[in-house]
């Protein structure tokens, strides 16, 4: 058993401060942009409230007219993770006539959450001085503030994933789950996953909706070891997909946008299109489309 492995619990007096905003200069936009959201709403790591949304979209549309382009021809904007707390910001732009595609993870129905989120959760949820269990790894909790216990929920699930294979993850998680049911059964809003008779009716109201796959466990497409590991989180999140909501999906995000050579070549034989990292934290390969991040950035108009 590990003990407080690399120092992960965090004083309280080593409170993380609210990132300031990234800014993107509009003028170093290509002509085609593809735009990446997550959650949305007013919470500290929702990223980005619908209001900002709708501020992106009201400056690129000047930026694009300006430009003398139509932006309902050139921008696309993707939802990764599948929440629903972004479903409102979908609808507003759709309604707008732009197109979007949702890149829905298939976790494991054991799960009313993505593993990562499960994790979020409890430490959301525990009081200073819990010790928290998770793998072999056993520590006292001693930050009190969120955003704080958010960071820390992210240090241990890249720590889980460089130190499990995919299997181990989920079997990690699943124990998780089970010491935890108490306080995963009571709802998050904030984490809760788009239902399947709330993104059907969207998908066959119109054609500029797309649905992709982000994997099943959101686990990293870098730590995929062998070809039966790039199945079940490339191949077989497609297959269910097209199944459960009866259309074709032909795109795929890598999830935290990693991925190897090897993932790539895998995933472009079973993908029309497949989406890199976004621009500001990750890698794009050859045959990658690159995305730009909007979560709590600021467009700017640059030189």
């Amino acid at each position: 058993m590990m003990i407080n492995k690399f120092k992960l619990w965090l004083s309280s007096r080593y409170d993380f401060p609210r990132q300031s905003l990234a800014a993107v200069s509009l003028s170093s936009l290509p002509k085609d942009p593809t735009f990446m959201y997550h959650s949305i709403g007013e919470g500290l790591f929702n990223g980005s409230s619908i209001a900002d949304v709708a501020a992106h979209v009201k400056k690129l549309e000047q930026t694009w007219h300006l430009k003398g382009f139509d932006p309902r021809e050139c921008l696309t904007f993707t939802f990764d993770d599948g929440y629903r707390s972004s479903l409102p910001a979908i609808n507003m732009l759709l309604n707008m006539g732009y197109r979007v595609i949702v890149f829905y993870p298939l976790c494991d129905p054991e799960f009313r959450y993505l593993p990562k989120d499960c994790l979020r959760i409890v430490l959301d949820r525990l009081s200073v001085g819990s010790v928290l269990r998770i793998g072999d790894m056993r520590f006292t909790l001693h930050c009190a503030a969120r955003h704080s216990r958010r960071m820390l929920a992210m240090r241990i699930n890249r720590f889980l994933m460089m130190k499990y294979s995919l299997a181990d993850y989920l079997s990690v998680y699943y124990e998780f789950h089970n010491v935890y049911r108490s306080l995963l059964d009571v709802p998050c809003k904030e984490h809760a996953l788009m239902r399947v008779d709330e993104l059907l009716p969207m998908l066959f109201r119109t054609n500029l909706l797309k649905l992709g796959a982000h994997g099943r466990a959101h686990y990293r497409f870098d730590r995929l070891r062998n070809m039966r590991e790039m199945e079940v989180e490339i191949l077989t999140p497609r297959q269910e997909l097209e199944r459960v909501f009866d259309v074709k999906v032909e795109s795929l995000a890598y999830p935290y946008g990693l991925y190897t050579p090897a993932v790539e070549s895998y995933a472009m034989q079973h993908y029309q299109y497949v989406f890199g990292a976004s621009d500001q934290d990750g890698m794009n390969g050859n045959g990658s489309l690159p995305r730009i991040g909007l979560d709590g950035v600021e467009l700017v108009a640059g030189a």
